[in-house]
């Protein structure tokens, strides 16, 4: 039961960055919506964050079948 909530925070964490990386504007305050660099920076943001949910998912995968 313990095993799975690594990959479950995995697949939350990459859901929030795949979010980001498709829709930047719903993801940056008001303010900055227009500032197209506040939009690249989310997105980059996004993508870096969804591999770090797919590291945790590989990670917790590999923690279950490995040891």
């Amino acid at each position: 039961m313990y095993d799975f909530i690594p990959i479950i925070l995995g697949a939350v964490v990459f859901g929030l960055g795949l979010f980001m990386s498709i829709n930047p504007k719903a993801c940056t305050k008001k303010e900055l919506q227009q500032d197209s660099r506040a939009l690249a920076k989310t997105k980059s943001n996004g993508s870096v964050l969804g591999a770090c949910g797919v590291t945790m998912i590989i990670i917790g995968i590999a923690k279950i079948f490995i040891f």
